[in-house]
């Protein structure tokens, strides 16, 4: 009721309101505490009155002059509120009285109504004043009087009856008075806010209301104007400006409506507008071409008959349809062959009624390549297996469980096998691979995995009720299994591995450390000899001792200038010229000789060293093709970037200083990162992306398909092209597979505007093959390896131009 009525009488109600409220209060509480307060003074101001009469009644006593006495008592008969008073003996006889007639009777004689004799005795007794209640404002009051100086006791006692009623009468007359008039002035500026409010406010608003509910109905030329500078006038002109901006936007939105049917009309996606009871009823051109039907066969169709499973477009849940989803579903042609479709939908209005508008893509060829690079994610292309990145998720899924499983990790190295790789070929090699994983894939249970690390490194987890005897047990039925030949090709080949194994129950290590005690246990088994099984324990310290070793070298080869960039070109295709060079990390320890990148580029990524180092590398990069370019030679140079170089919030800041300190353009150079830098924070590592583009800087996907690429990663970071992954170039021409994949990367691509670099090309044929596939650029030992900036001037693949 309060929500329906005009503010003419809110405003009004709301003061009478307050009012009422008001005059409750007044009633209910401060008027009752203001008289009782009253009430109070009275008796306190009289109680302090008598209380110094009390010593010059003492000393009448004592003297024994009861005419003085008298008088005193008649004096008090005169104070209003005082009815009567007496002064009583010991033997409550009266002495003095206000009233004559009672002088000389005892106390019973006087017949006093609600008079307590023990009030008089308490009084003598104590020597105290003594206060009785008798009514709401009557009261009996008791002063002890001493006749002997020296005595505490009271002999006799004045008596005094009290009695406010009238007084309290006129008091309360007064606040009721008061409160009325308090009321009758809210009343009447109600009364005057009322017509003030009708003529000053809800008049003038329900002209605007007017106005408005004309403009709703479409009449956008209704307009309303006030006199003034007030709000409501100022409302008036907002209302007036917001008229005409619909108006104008009713107009825009007829002129928008034309050209989204032409837009609809030209899409090369599929779009549907179906209705609340999920029937077509309007499609473009590209939907009725997706699914073979004419408009007249596709319009009131049930969308159930074209897409399984439906979206999820209940009409109950229209009005929360608030944006876009999209969904996956199965599509029909109408030949009868399914397809792969994405469905994006979104709720809107159609002359009133709700529907829904589908926007209807077919992603087969996209799903079944993101199918195959999902599974290189997470396998090795060789063997099928598992891969690292596969293993290491498990682990830590697994360590994470609450309570963790007793787990065991067997690192199974092949003893000697680049022996059998270069004797016999690396195809033969390849195949003894295969034919290992698959002997190895015959020990996984229930919750195990077999991984290919790399190379001929394997790792068998296994989780569940574990010691160390059921352990060894099962590391020497791997071992026994090895005894038997491996049949390939007509040879007979005998091979025995290495076992390395950490067995843990609740461990507090993560993964990587896990995986790191198998592979020192393994590299103790292979020093007892081979063809057994280690268990990690406390004595394989000592190889720690040595990683420690090799990292303090690590630390001083820095700043001993032990390290040197070698440089392998990239070849463009189409003139055979070296235009880009990939800057890689060499070091010459005084103690190790020259050690492999292999051996210390994980020590320098795990220690965080590689930070500084990458700065070195980036700086040394700067300065070498800047000496190039002053000898007539425009290289780019190509620098990898670490995942944890991907970590740190200053990475852009570091690389834009030294662009600036060494004075080079930005593209001079060129940056290459692997997939797994991508990964840890994907929004923080986009923005990262977009600020090194805009410095200026090319970059590039490193080892493409090896780990977690997908079209959605290439679509939505801005890289300027991608490296094919040596595993895939080094089967070719031969394995088609292989041949397959590259093409459609490469195709891929192209479509996305993309640069490629193929790297691993060892052979002519291999580089013919990319070549007619359209490859822009290779790298592999064909045409160069890893060579000295001296050694690499040397060789005859560079335009020279003359130097300023």
């Amino acid at each position: 009721m309060w929500a329906s009525l005009s503010l003419r009488w809110k405003f009004p109600a709301l003061l009478l309101s307050t009012g009422l409220f008001f005059a409750l209060y007044l009633f209910v509480f401060h008027i009752p505490q203001s008289i009782s307060n009253t009430g109070y003074q009275w008796l306190s101001t009289v109680h302090q009155m008598l209380a110094l009469q009390q010593g010059s009644f003492n000393d009448h006593l004592r003297a024994g002059r009861f005419a003085d006495l008298e008088m005193e008592l008649a004096d008090l008969g005169t104070i209003e509120g005082i009815q009567w008073a007496f002064v009583a003996d010991a033997h409550n006889q009266v002495q003095a009285s206000t009233r004559l007639a009672w002088r000389g009777q005892k106390i019973n004689e006087l017949n006093l109504l609600q008079f307590d004799a023990s009030y008089l005795n308490k009084t003598r007794a104590s020597g105290r004043h003594q206060l009785q209640k008798i009514g709401t404002h009557t009261y009996l009051s008791y002063y002890p009087l001493r006749q002997q100086s020296y005595t505490l006791a009271a002999d006799s006692v004045l008596v005094v009856r009290l009695d406010f009623s009238y007084l309290m009468k006129n008091v309360q007359y007064a606040a009721v008075v008061q409160a009325l008039e308090a009321i009758g002035v809210l009343v009447a500026l109600a009364l005057v806010l009322m017509v003030l409010i009708h003529r000053w406010i809800t008049q003038r608003l329900a002209k605007i209301d007017t106005c408005a509910v004309s403009v709703s109905q479409g009449r956008y030329e209704a307009r309303v104007h006030f006199d003034g500078q007030d709000e409501i006038s100022q409302l008036a002109t907002t209302f007036n400006e917001l008229a005409e901006q619909i108006q104008a936007e009713r107009q825009r939105i007829v002129e928008s409506e034309q050209r989204m049917r032409a837009i609809l009309t030209s899409s090369p996606d599929a779009i549907i507008v179906v209705n609340a009871s999920l029937t077509i009823t309007n499609s473009n051109p590209a939907a009725q071409q997706l699914f073979g039907l004419a408009p007249a066969q596709l319009h009131q169709k049930p969308l159930a008959e074209l897409l399984s499973p439906l979206p999820n477009l209940h009409p109950q849940t229209y009005h929360q349809e608030t944006r876009t989803s999209t969904q996956e579903s199965l599509g029909v042609h109408v030949s009868g062959v399914n397809f792969d479709a994405e469905v994006t939908s979104a709720a809107a209005e159609v002359d009133g009624n709700p529907h829904f508008i589908l926007i209807v893509r077919d992603v087969s060829e996209r799903k079944r390549t993101q199918a195959k690079l999902d599974y290189l994610a997470y396998h090795d292309i060789l063997t099928s297996a598992h891969n690292r990145t596969y293993l290491l998720t498990c682990l830590e899924r697994v360590l994470n469980q609450t309570p963790a499983p007793t787990l065991a990790l067997l690192y199974i190295d092949l003893d000697h096998f680049k022996t059998i790789n270069d004797s016999l070929g690396h195809e033969l090699g390849d195949e003894l691979l295969c034919a290992v994983a698959d002997r190895l894939g015959t020990f996984v249970e229930i919750d195990g995995v077999l991984a290919r690390l790399s190379g001929d490194d394997f790792v068998l987890f296994v989780q569940g009720e574990l010691d160390q005897a059921s352990v060894n047990t099962l590391a020497n039925r791997v071992l026994n299994a090895f005894e038997l030949p491996f049949e390939l090709r007509g040879y007979d080949l005998f091979l025995t591995v290495s076992i390395g194994i950490t067995l843990h129950k609740k461990t507090h290590l993560g993964a990587r450390q896990l995986l790191k005690e198998a592979d020192l246990a393994m590299y103790e088994a292979k020093r007892l000899g081979r063809s057994t099984a280690c268990f990690y324990d406390m004595k394989l310290a000592a190889a720690l001792e040595e990683r420690m070793a090799l990292e303090n070298e690590l630390r001083q080869a820095l700043m001993n200038g032990e390290f040197e960039l070698f440089y392998q070109p990239q070849i463009s295709v189409s003139d055979t010229q070296c235009a880009v060079v990939e800057a890689l990390l060499r070091w010459h320890s005084p103690a190790r000789g020259v050690v492999s990148p292999v051996v210390f580029i994980p020590v320098l990524e795990e220690t965080g060293m590689i930070l500084e180092v990458t700065a070195w590398v980036l700086r040394q990069s700067c300065r070498q093709a800047k000496i190039w370019r002053q000898q007539g030679i425009n290289l780019r140079i190509s620098v990898n970037l670490s995942a944890l170089d991907f970590r740190q919030t200053d990475l852009v800041s570091r690389i834009e200083q030294i662009l600036q300190d060494e004075a080079v353009q930005a593209d001079w150079i060129e940056l290459e990162i692997t997939e797994s830098a991508l990964l840890d924070d994907i929004d923080r590592t986009l923005c990262i992306l977009h600020q090194l583009k805009e410095l200026g800087l090319s970059v590039l996907m490193d080892d493409f398909g090896t780990g977690y690429s997908s079209l959605s990663y290439l679509k939505r970071f801005p890289f300027d092209g991608l490296k094919i992954d040596r595993n895939f170039v080094k089967d070719l021409p031969e394995d088609t597979s292989d041949a397959a994949l590259v093409s459609a990367v490469l195709a891929m691509a192209k479509a996305m505007g993309l640069d490629v670099v193929a790297e691993g090309v060892e052979t002519v044929e291999q580089q013919q093959m990319l070549a007619d596939l359209g490859c822009p650029r290779l790298q592999g030992y064909l045409f160069s390896r890893p060579v000295s900036a001296q050694e690499l001037l040397a060789l005859d693949m560079f335009t020279t131009y003359p130097t300023p």
